[in-house]
């Protein structure tokens, strides 16, 4: 439900001030006190909480194994039509986007490099097919590492500005 909230907020669906209003703080008349309260009660609790579930997927030893499927040495034919294709490209491509934009990424070289991942991950993509093991090792491992680091940077920055 957290999630969903957060996102049509993103997608300014919902007004955060007025939902912070209305439903954390009715009484209050500022709305940067609201906010602030929506921020202690709702939203630094969810980023700790997300934070945790990334970093306990990332660190997971089993997890490899799942990845790697009967046919992962082989090639694999993409339906470039399916909706899970499509949707797998545009969220590879919203992350490169997020990446390339951010200003305060902490590391310069390794932003570069994992541009460069993330557009060699989409090229291998754009092909027909395209080895399984080759996707494994471009793609996801620096999508996990993205979203692992991420997850402990951006909450950091989100704690210390408390």
């Amino acid at each position: 439900m957290q999630i969903t909230l957060f996102r049509r907020m993103a997608k300014r669906e919902i007004k955060a001030e007025l939902f912070a209003h209305i439903y954390i703080t009715p009484s209050e008349s500022n709305i940067n006190r609201g906010l602030d309260a929506f921020s202690r009660q709702i939203f630094i609790p969810a980023v700790r909480a997300l934070r945790r579930r990334l970093e306990r997927a990332a660190d997971a030893p089993d997890i490899e194994p799942l990845l790697l499927a009967p046919a992962s040495d082989r090639t694999v034919t993409f339906d470039h039509n399916s909706p899970d294709y499509i949707e797998t490209v545009r969220a590879v491509e919203h992350v490169e986007q997020a990446i390339q934009q951010s200003n305060d990424y902490p590391d310069q070289e390794d932003k570069e490099q994992r541009l460069a991942e993330l557009s060699a991950g989409r090229r291998i993509l754009q092909a027909v097919r395209a080895r399984g093991e080759a996707i494994i090792a471009v793609l996801y491992r620096c999508l996990l590492y993205v979203a692992k680091k991420f997850a402990m940077w951006r909450s950091a920055r989100l704690l210390s500005r408390r």
